[in-house]
C-alpha cells in the first residue's frame, strides 16, 4: 500500500493579534518592534503572561532608558480655559 508523502506548508509570518480591540489600528514601527520582543520573550521563557518586572526587562534591552528626574519634575499646570469651561456662571 503506497503512503502519499504530505509536504510540510512552509510556515506564514503572521501577525498575533496583541489586542483584539486594536486588530484594527496601524502599528508604528516601535509598537511593532515591542510587541515582537515581548511575544519573544514570552516564547523563551515559556510565560505568557510576564509579570511588570519582566516587561521592563525587556523595554531595557530594547535600549529605552528613564528620562532624568529634573525633566518630570515639573507640576502639572491646569489650562485656565479648562476652568472657565467648568465654571458654571
Amino acid at each position: 500500500m503506497e503512503r502519499r508523502k504530505l509536504e510540510r506548508r512552509a510556515k506564514v509570518p503572521r501577525r498575533r493579534q496583541i489586542d483584539p480591540t486594536t486588530c484594527e489600528r496601524d502599528y508604528s514601527a516601535d509598537e511593532i518592534e515591542f510587541m515582537r520582543a515581548l511575544e519573544a520573550y514570552k516564547r523563551s521563557s515559556g510565560r505568557m503572561f510576564p509579570t511588570c518586572s519582566e516587561i521592563l526587562e525587556v523595554l531595557r534591552n530594547l535600549g529605552y532608558e528613564k528620562r532624568a528626574v529634573a525633566a518630570r519634575a515639573e507640576p502639572m499646570q491646569r489650562d485656565e480655559s479648562e476652568d472657565s469651561a467648568h465654571a458654571v456662571g
